[in-house]
């Protein structure tokens, strides 16, 4: 089986480059001069220099040849118009994607007394040519020609090409073919309409989360589109949308809306659309959007982008790459995983993992399909015992026998990781991770095909309203994975409800810590937004043993100490905020968070720690007992005089209660009394491990694009 491992970002506006020179204007005059410095879409004829004004090229005139036409005469948009003009350079190349032999073959250039082929190659001194059509309708060229008699030829040229004949007697100037972003925000601000966001390109790209960059030339066209809701948020209205602000139905935001080229340089200008948007939609499915806009040479264009359009639902919550379409599951393979009571619900969870054959045996990211089902059934007193249980299973999130887990995401790493029922396209999407269907309704059903055998048959629907649907009949084994132990698992030694008795100790102590352990590893706890409090009520090397204390058989004294560990806002670390502070449920990202304690833990080199109860006796201080504090919180509260007042109100994994109460100084590290912050924390329970909320992750939702600043 393979391994799953797991922006809001402004896109940077850049200015229009000014030397992006179109082919199509119709301006008069001569444009020559003398220059033998560098040229900038232009050529030089022994040193007379004319701007490049129109570029044509063809692949019909010689078969396995590129013939590219250069003219001073701008306008010129077909080979009719070239001829008659009678202006060109032109260069025949078999392969317009670097540098050019010209006496190679049948490559060739001409123009005027500079002529250059392998029959005249005895003529010519110099001939440096590279050629690149960078995209259907661009090229970047770069000429220095030189002939024995003297004749010198130069040019520089990175702009607009047209072929020619062209295929667009549809009026298509640029035809886009890929869905960078195809993505429903969601219901309208200011309007009761649906928004969609669409990124179309004809270049090819990457992208990482809403991040995304091109990687050749091309175009794109960007649309902020908003229509009445259908019935699904998947059916975008068909129709002509005009530009508009206000949101309302068959509009455009014209200022989040236009096109965008970036050439070879990878150099971008950005264009205003010139009117409606017309967006139509075939029987089979396949979406055509028209737009128009003027090119920096004033030539009004007509883009078009004609293929499917798979929208995602940026709504859902889900921050991983979403299929956006129906998974119907062609089964090949099985295995099912036993985790116990992993997540505490009191039944088994049983995840059954399907794939299909390009999954199964297929290399990573080859596109295969698998589908994760986590269902609840029996909890077995021994894992080797487990076995799958036939029933129907319906969705819940209590994890309780006879259901199966919706998919949620969890926060890891400054990622996310899916866990639950959900479908997995192996595409490398998302940097690698592919891309995600999680099942949100549905039915599970599994029934015993006997001799070994089940049949395990799922009809789900996604989160986006997609179908996950599927069927497998066939052998399943299954991996033990369980970790069950008893609720006692060793950091508590009660057997019944403890009240501390901390009185003892006349002065507490505080210090803070840069790094604590958070669910793997010691990690930094700003980087979770907080800072780390340990407030030590007694401490191992200084106890505080009662002058009066009883002294056992052997004379010793024993006492109760605490430690508790609190996270606060940074910059009140070194002050005490009065308040309640709940315990965390654990020690993992999602439940640190200022104005929380932390549950106590036992670490090979710190012992217990965390928050946490031990009662020592002896002048070494040996432990005769302990407790972590795993459920409950700690209050505190200002009794005036520099002094605080803190009740503990703790619960063990045995579920027996710790309490106490302590008032007295807490003296920081160079011995003074800590001061109150003067302000206060409100008691909020941390999340569960099984809730996370979109916030909580990356966002894999891009920012529109606001073409007002771009626009000259």
């Amino acid at each position: 089986m393979k391994k799953l491992y797991f922006l809001r970002g402004l896109f940077l506006a850049v200015s229009v480059c000014s030397y992006l020179s179109s082919c199509s204007s119709s301006d008069e005059g001569d444009s020559s001069g003398k220059n033998s410095g560098p040229l900038t879409n232009a050529f030089a004829y022994d040193e007379a220099v004319h701007e490049i004004g129109s570029v044509v090229y063809t692949t019909i005139e010689k078969e396995g040849y590129h013939s590219f036409y250069l003219s001073p005469t701008k306008g010129l948009v077909d080979m009719d118009a070239m001829l008659l003009a009678d202006d060109y350079i032109k260069i025949v190349v078999a392969n317009p994607k670097g540098n050019v032999d010209l006496a190679s073959g049948d490559n060739a250039l001409d123009y005027k007394d500079v002529s250059i082929s392998s029959a005249t190659s005895g003529d010519v001194s110099k001939a440096d040519l590279t050629l690149t059509l960078t995209s259907a309708r661009t090229m970047k060229m770069s000429l220095d020609a030189a002939m024995k008699s003297g004749r010198t030829l130069r040019a520089e040229y990175d702009g607009f090409c047209k072929q020619y004949p062209q295929g667009n007697e549809d009026g298509i100037d640029i035809a886009l073919d890929k869905s960078i972003f195809a993505l429903y925000f969601g219901k309208a601000q200011h309007a009761d309409t649906d928004n969609y966001y669409l990124i179309l390109t004809d270049a090819t790209f990457i992208t990482d989360g809403s991040r995304y960059q091109l990687t050749s030339s091309g175009y794109e066209l960007i649309l902020d589109l908003y229509a009445a809701p259908g019935e699904s948020w998947r059916d975008m209205a068909t129709g002509v949308y005009e530009p508009s602000d206000d949101e309302s139905d068959h509009t455009y935001m014209f200022r989040n809306s236009g096109v965008k080229y970036t050439n070879t340089d990878m150099i971008a200008a950005f264009f205003d659309l010139s009117g409606p948007v017309t967006v139509a939609r075939d029987a089979d499915g396949i979406t055509t959007i028209s737009a128009t806009f003027y090119d920096e040479s004033g030539e009004k264009k007509t883009i078009v982008y004609k293929n499917e359009l798979k929208l995602m639902n940026t709504t859902s919550g889900a921050t991983l790459p979403q299929i956006s379409d129906d998974v119907v599951l062609e089964s090949y393979s099985a295995a099912a995983y036993y985790h116990g009571n992993m997540l505490q619900g009191a039944a088994g969870l049983m995840q059954i993992n399907i794939f299909d054959k390009t999954y199964a045996e297929g290399e990573e990211g080859s596109g295969g399909y698998s589908v994760s089902l986590f269902v609840f059934n029996d909890l077995f007193s021994n894992p080797k015992d487990a076995v799958i249980t036939p029933g129907e299973y319906k969705p819940a999130t209590n994890f309780t026998w006879g259901t199966w887990m919706p998919a949620q995401e969890i926060p890891i790493g400054g990622g996310a990781i899916p866990i639950g029922t959900y479908a997995h396209r192996d595409d490398l999407a998302g940097g690698g991770m592919g891309s995600f269907s999680y099942a949100a309704a549905g039915q599970i059903t599994i029934s015993d095909a006997g001799d070994g055998q089940f049949t395990v048959e799922f009809d789900l629907e996604s989160r986006e309203g997609c179908v996950i649907k599927g069927s497998y009949t066939g052998e399943i084994p299954i991996t033990d994975l369980s970790d069950d132990k008893s609720d006692d698992d060793g950091t508590s030694t009660l057997i019944r409800d403890y009240e501390m008795d901390l009185s003892h100790i006349k002065e507490a102590s505080m210090h803070n810590r840069e790094t604590t352990w958070i669910g793997w590893d010691y990690l930094p706890v700003k980087d979770y937004g907080c800072a780390s409090q340990i407030i030590n009520i007694g401490t191992e090397a200084n106890p505080g043993y009662p002058e009066d204390a009883e002294l056992d058989e052997k004379g010793y004294a024993h006492a109760d100490i605490m430690r508790i560990e609190l996270l606060v806002e940074p910059g009140t670390e070194g002050m005490i905020t009065p308040g309640e502070y709940p315990v965390t449920p654990t020690r993992f990202p999602e439940s640190f968070k200022p104005g929380v304690c932390a549950r106590g833990i036992i670490l090979g080199d710190e012992g217990v720690t965390g928050t946490r109860w031990m009662r020592v006796y002896s002048e070494y201080a040996y432990m005769e007992g302990h407790a972590c504090i795993y459920d409950g919180s700690i209050i505190i509260e200002d009794a005036g005089n520099d002094e605080f007042e803190i009740r503990i109100k703790g619960i063990c994994v045995r579920k027996h209660n710790v309490t106490g109460t302590w008032k007295g100084r807490i003296l920081d590290g160079a011995g003074n009394p800590v001061k109150s912050s003067g302000k206060r924390v409100e008691a909020k329970q941390p999340r569960m491990p099984h809730t996370y909320p979109a916030s909580a992750v990356l966002s894999a939702v891009p920012e529109k694009q606001n073409f007002a600043s771009n626009r000259k």
